[in-house]
C-alpha cells in the first residue's frame, strides 16, 4: 500500500505545474495560470524529517477488512497492492507529526526514513510527474494541489494515531483528490476524467462497504466544489459582446452567472482607446465613446490565494527511490488567474450607393454602380422592382465595389445594398427613356435612343433624296414641339 500511494501523489503535483491553460466552457474555469517555477513557494523546512505511514483502523478496531481495497492500477501506470487498511501519511513522529500527503503512488515508502524537505527539486518533481500524466501539465498540477491543500484536512497538534472518524474521512478525501490530479483523472478545467479501459479509478479505493464512505465522499465533493469555485471565471469569459449605440454611447451590460466577477480586476491596458469597463456586483458595463471596427479582447485577472507547501523526499521517480510526501506550510502562495472576452462595435452605419450612367447616343447605356460600406458589404440589388427587399441580393464583400451594368430597356431602375451587419442603404434610382426617330422615309442611324433621365442627345438630320429637313417634331402631324437639326433633345417620357 505504501509503495503505490506515494507514486500517485507525486504524479499529481507534476501535472499542475505544466499546464498554463484551463479549458473554458460550461464549467467556467481558469484559462491561464501566470505562475512560473520561480514563484512556486515550496518552502524549505528544517533540513530533514521522518516520513511515516499511519494505517486505519487501528489494531483495537474491528471490521478491518472493510477499510481496505483490492489491487489497483491507475491511468498513469502506478500500481497499488491490495490492503485491509486506509492509509494516511505524516511528517515527524506518530504522536507529534503533522498530516502529509503522498504524491508518488507505486513508489515505496521506507517508514521512518529521514528525508530532506526543500524546494531544491521542485521543478523536477512537477516535470517528472507531468511526464506520466495524460491530462495535465506541471504548472496545473502544482496549482491544483496547492488549492486542494488550501481547503483540505490539516492538523498541527493531533496525534496521527488517534484521529477521529471525521478527521480520517476528511484526510482521506484530500488524499484521493490529490491522487486524481496526480494520475490524470482531472483535466485542465479540473473536470473529472474517466480512466481508460484497463485502469482503475482512484475513487475505487473506497469500497462500497467502507464504514466512512459517506463521510469521505461528502468531504471529497466539498473539496471539488471549493477548488472549482477558486478557479471559476465570469460566465461571459470567452464570449463576444456587441456594443450597441444607445444614449450617445456604444455600450453593453454583461452579467456573470458564476458569481466570480467580484474577484477579478479589469486590465486597463487591454481597453481600447475610448472604452471603459466598470464592475457593479455581478455585472460589467462596457462603454465606448466612438465606433471602431473589428473586435477587441478585454482581459480580467486576479491573484488566487493558495497553500504553500514543502516537498519531502528524494525527487519524483515513479516506482523507484523513496516516496515523496507534501506537507502544507503556514504561509500563503498566490497563482495568477486571468481570462478575456471580446467586444465588437455594432455597425450602425448603412452602406452608401450611387448610379452613374454614360450618355452614349445609343439604344443602350452602360451604368456604373458604386457600392461602399464602413465595415463590410454583403450584397446589392439592381433591377426594376421597387420592392427590392423581397428580391435576391447579389453577394459581394469588402468596403468598396464598382459594378458595371448595361441598360437596354426603358424604365426606372433601383439600387440598394446591405452590409454584413444587416444595415440597408438608402435606395437610389435612375429612370431611362426610349426615344424612336421616324425619318418619314429618310435614312438615319440610330433610330432608337435610350437616355437616362436628365441627359439629352443631339438631333441629326436624316438623308432625303431631293428634300431638306425643316425640323423634328414630337407629333407625327407636326403639331407638337419642334426641335431643329443640330439641337439637343432631353426626353421626359417614352
Amino acid at each position: 500500500m505504501i509503495k503505490k500511494f506515494r507514486g500517485i501523489v507525486s504524479l499529481l503535483l507534476c501535472a499542475v505545474l505544466l499546464f498554463g491553460n484551463v479549458a473554458i466552457g460550461g464549467e467556467g474555469f481558469a484559462d491561464f495560470f501566470a505562475s512560473v517555477y520561480d514563484a512556486l513557494s515550496i518552502r524549505a523546512s528544517a533540513a530533514e524529517s521522518a516520513c511515516r505511514m499511519v494505517s486505519y483502523p487501528r489494531a483495537s478496531s474491528g471490521n478491518i477488512a472493510t477499510y481496505g481495497h483490492t489491487a489497483k492500477r491507475f491511468m498513469n501506470g502506478a500500481q497499488v497492492t491490495a490492503s485491509n487498511y486506509t492509509d494516511l501519511y505524516c511528517v515527524g513522529g506518530y504522536s507529534t507529526g503533522c498530516i502529509a500527503y503522498c504524491i508518488e503512488p507505486g513508489t515505496n515508502l521506507t517508514d521512518g526514513a529521514t528525508v530532506p524537505g526543500s524546494n531544491g527539486k521542485g521543478a523536477a518533481v512537477w516535470n517528472g510527474m507531468a511526464n506520466n500524466n495524460q491530462s495535465l501539465n506541471a504548472q496545473n498540477i502544482y496549482n491544483y494541489i496547492s488549492l486542494i491543500l488550501k481547503y483540505g484536512f490539516d492538523n498541527t497538534t493531533s496525534n496521527m494515531t488517534a484521529l477521529s472518524n471525521a478527521e480520517v474521512a476528511f484526510a482521506y478525501a484530500t488524499q484521493l483528490l490529490i491522487w486524481e490530479t496526480a494520475v490524470g483523472e482531472r483535466d485542465a478545467g479540473f473536470n473529472k476524467v474517466t480512466p481508460p479501459s484497463g485502469s482503475d479509478a482512484v475513487l475505487s479505493m473506497v469500497s462500497s462497504s467502507h464504514p466512512l464512505k459517506n463521510d469521505i465522499m461528502n468531504y471529497y465533493s466539498n473539496l471539488v466544489s471549493s477548488v472549482r469555485q477558486s478557479l471559476a471565471l465570469p460566465s461571459f469569459s470567452g464570449s463576444t459582446a456587441t456594443l450597441e449605440f444607445s444614449d450617445g454611447l456604444y455600450q453593453t451590460v454583461l452579467t456573470d452567472t458564476n458569481s466570480a466577477l467580484s474577484n477579478f480586476n479589469v486590465d486597463s491596458s487591454s481597453l481600447p482607446s475610448g472604452v471603459t469597463a466598470t464592475k457593479s456586483g455581478n455585472t460589467l458595463v462596457v462603454k465606448s465613446t466612438k465606433e471602431l471596427t473589428g473586435t477587441s479582447a478585454i482581459t480580467l485577472s486576479q491573484s488566487v490565494a493558495t497553500a504553500a507547501f514543502t516537498v519531502w523526499g528524494d525527487g519524483y521517480s515513479l516506482g523507484t527511490g523513496n516516496q515523496d510526501l507534501i506537507r502544507k506550510d503556514s504561509s500563503t502562495d498566490y497563482i495568477g488567474l486571468s481570462c478575456s472576452f471580446n467586444v465588437r462595435w455594432a455597425d450602425a452605419t448603412a452602406p452608401w450607393v450611387s448610379i452613374k450612367p454614360t450618355n452614349n447616343a445609343s439604344s443602350s447605356q452602360t451604368v456604373t454602380l458604386s457600392l461602399n460600406d464602413k465595415v463590410n458589404l454583403a450584397g446589392y440589388y439592381w433591377g426594376t422592382d421597387s420592392s427590392y427587399i423581397n428580391n435576391p441580393y447579389t453577394s459581394i464583400s469588402g468596403t468598396s465595389q464598382t459594378v458595371t451594368k448595361t441598360v437596354s430597356y426603358p424604365g426606372t431602375y433601383y439600387l440598394t445594398a446591405r452590409d454584413a451587419s444587416g444595415n440597408i442603404s438608402t435606395t437610389v434610382s435612375k429612370t431611362f427613356y426610349k426615344t424612336t426617330l421616324n425619318a418619314l422615309g429618310g435614312s438615319i442611324y440610330p433610330t432608337v435612343f435610350l437616355t437616362a433621365s436628365g441627359n439629352s442627345f443631339a438631333l441629326k438630320a436624316p438623308s432625303f433624296d431631293g428634300y431638306t429637313l425643316l425640323n423634328w417634331n414630337t407629333k407625327s402631324d407636326g403639331s407638337g414641339t419642334a426641335y431643329f437639326t443640330g439641337g439637343y433633345y432631353k426626353p421626359t417620357d417614352n
